[in-house]
């Protein structure tokens, strides 16, 4: 679930280099690690984004349901909004297979749809602090993964790793830095760096909890260099599905959701 584990990371992160080689055996795998949970079954989340205007103050929030399949290297995910009712039933489909460029397609009620270009994927999500290539990368896809040392962030002893796109892949990134927790396997805190290789943004991990056999990230904050405002990201529902139809991710059942006419699958017990 590339979204959660980005995304995704903590306001107050107490960090000391540790470079401990001992434990660097089990730091080498975790990019595999990583990339092997994207391969879990469909996925069914509640996400809610509030984003908080650094000048102004100003706050919004929406809720958006997420719908993810996975089918061999081909990822479809869905992102629609549920409220505020000024933005509901908009959507963001994207689907990429492998480490190559998303494609896919927005969404507006009742009838508008724009295909997803590769100049559009530095989009802002819902003008917030995530583009539309942050809710697409899967960046542990990516070939060349480096374990460079060791960091300990509130208590998780975190392995380092960069991650650099492979060459001729659109991206708005020229690398990525994760601290993962060696026993949790998830990442705490993100530094992506933009092509000038400059920090574009940060995200950090302010709560987690173990969940369904996973840790994953309940609360995580998302900030631009520039500070200039604040996004964080609530789940307030993660759940394996039963299999999601591909169906669900047409432009037709899309349209449906919008307008209310079809319910959510349902949920395992």
């Amino acid at each position: 679930m590339n979204p959660a584990r980005l995304l995704f990371l903590a306001v107050a992160l107490v960090a000391q280099i540790t470079l401990a080689r001992g434990a660097v055996p089990r730091a080498q795998d975790l990019p595999g690690r990583l990339s092997a949970l994207q391969n879990d079954t469909s996925l069914l989340l509640r996400i809610k984004i509030t984003v908080v205007d650094a000048p102004t103050g100003g706050r919004r929030a929406a809720q958006i349901l997420v719908k993810r399949r996975r089918d061999g290297s081909m990822t479809r995910i869905l992102y629609q909004v549920l409220w505020p009712a000024s933005h509901q039933g908009e959507a963001l489909y994207l689907e990429k297979a492998g480490p190559g460029a998303a494609s896919g397609f927005t969404f507006t009620p009742p009838e508008s749809m724009q295909p997803l270009t590769p100049d559009l994927l530095g989009r802002p999500y819902l003008d917030s602090d995530l583009s539309f290539e942050d809710l697409a990368e899967d960046y542990w896809q990516w070939p060349s993964q480096e374990v460079v040392g060791e960091e300990t962030i509130n208590g998780d002893l975190c392995a380092i790793i960069i991650s650099c796109p492979p060459p001729g892949l659109t991206t708005e990134y020229s690398l990525i830095r994760t601290w993962v927790s060696i026993d949790k396997t998830l990442p705490l805190r993100i530094e992506k760096m933009g092509r000038d290789r400059h920090l574009r943004k940060w995200f950090a991990v302010q709560k987690a909890a173990h969940h369904d056999h996973a840790w994953v990230p309940v609360i995580t904050l998302v900030q631009s260099a520039d500070r200039s405002r604040q996004t964080t990201i609530e789940f307030s529902r993660a759940s394996r599905t039963a299999e999601i139809p591909v169906e669900d991710f047409s432009l037709e059942n899309i349209k449906k959701l919008a307008s209310g006419t079809t319910r959510e699958p349902k949920k395992q017990d």
